[in-house]
C-alpha cells in the first residue's frame, strides 16, 4: 500500500483512513510499518500534511497513555523521530583574527598567488613566537605588542583587584621590610634547593612547545581533502620548501605527521 501511494497508484485518503482505523483499534505494529513506508511522503505533501501530523500526534498520545512493551515503545519513538527529527542547536565558535588569516592563507591565498615568495613572507610575518611585528602585521583584538592577553579595564573583578587600601599597603610594606631584613640577616636558600630549582627550569626550557600559528598552519596543510586536489599539491610543497630555511622544525613535524597518518591508514586497510 505504501509503495502504491508513492507511485501515485493509490489515493492518499485511503492510506490515511487505513492509518486511522489502525489507531482506533490501536495496533502499533501496523501503524509503525505503514508510517515507515510512506509517512514522510504524507507528512511533506502539502495536501496531506495537516491530517498526517494530527494522526502522528495521536499515535504518540496513545503510546503515552497506555502500558506497552518496551520494544513497542522504542519502535514508535523511532518512527516518530524519523518523521519529525528534533531540532539541532548548533553553536558556532567565533574564530579569532589570527585563525581567520591562517585559514585564508592555507585555503585560498596559496593557490591564487603566483609568486610563492610572497606567500612565504606573509607566513613568516605571523606571530610564531607570540610576538607581533607591527610594521607588517596587525595584532588581534585583546593582545598587546608581546602577544599577551589584555585584561578588560571595565571588568569589576579586575578593578577590585587593582584597588589597594593605603593602610593595608603600609602594613604590607613594613612586613616586607621585616621579612627582607630577616632573610638578609639569617636564613638563606640552601645549595640543594637552588640546584633543584635550576634543574627544574632547565627541564621546562628543554620541552618542545608548539606555537599556535604552527598548530593552525599544520592543521590546514594536513587537511588536504578540504581544499586541494592532486594538481595543486606542488603549492603546499613549495610553501614547505620556502619555510625550510626559517622554520625547519615545523617542516619536519608536518612531514613526520603526514607519514605517520599514511602508515596508520595503510595498516588499517591491511588489517581489514
Amino acid at each position: 500500500m505504501a509503495e502504491l501511494l508513492k507511485f501515485k497508484m493509490c489515493p492518499p485518503g485511503i492510506v490515511l483512513d487505513l492509518l486511522g482505523d489502525y489507531l482506533d483499534d490501536f495496533q502499533p505494529e501496523l501503524c509503525v510499518m505503514l508510517l515507515n513506508g510512506c509517512g514522510r511522503y504524507l507528512l511533506y505533501t502539502p495536501e496531506t500534511r495537516v491530517r498526517t501530523s494530527n494522526q502522528v500526534e495521536r499515535m504518540m498520545k496513545l503510546k503515552n497513555n497506555r502500558s506497552l512493551p518496551l520494544r513497542t515503545e522504542i519502535s514508535i519513538e523511532d518512527c516518530y523521530y524519523q518523521l519529525i527529527p528534533p531540532e539541532k542547536k548548533e553553536t558556532k565558535k567565533a574564530k579569532s583574527k589570527l585563525e581567520t588569516l591562517v585559514r585564508f592563507i592555507v585555503y585560498n591565498y596559496i593557490y591564487n598567488e603566483p609568486d610563492m615568495d610572497k606567500v612565504v613572507d606573509l607566513v613568516l610575518l605571523l606571530p610564531w613566537d607570540g610576538k607581533v611585528n607591527h610594521d607588517n602585521f596587525e595584532a588581534p583584538d585583546g593582545v598587546d605588542e608581546n602577544g599577551n592577553l589584555i585584561e578588560d579595564a571595565n571588568d569589576p573583578e579586575s578593578g577590585a583587584e587593582g584597588k589597594t587600601d593605603p593602610a593595608a599597603s603600609a602594613a604590607s610594606g613594613s612586613g616586607a621590610e621585616g621579612t627582607a631584613s630577616g632573610t638578609a640577616s639569617g636564613t638563606a636558600p640552601t645549595g640543594g634547593a637552588l640546584a633543584e630549582k635550576k634543574k627544574k627550569e632547565k627541564e621546562d626550557l628543554s620541552k618542545p612547545v608548539e606555537s599556535k600559528v604552527g598548530m593552525l598552519i599544520k592543521r590546514g596543510i594536513l587537511d588536504l581533502q578540504l581544499h586541494v586536489d592532486y594538481e595543486h599539491l606542488y603549492c603546499i610543497a613549495s610553501l614547505l620548501s620556502g619555510l625550510m630555511s626559517f622554520r625547519s622544525d615545523f617542516v619536519y613535524e608536518c612531514v613526520d605527521t603526514l607519514l605517520e597518518r599514511i602508515q596508520v591508514r595503510r595498516g588499517c586497510k591491511l588489517c581489514n
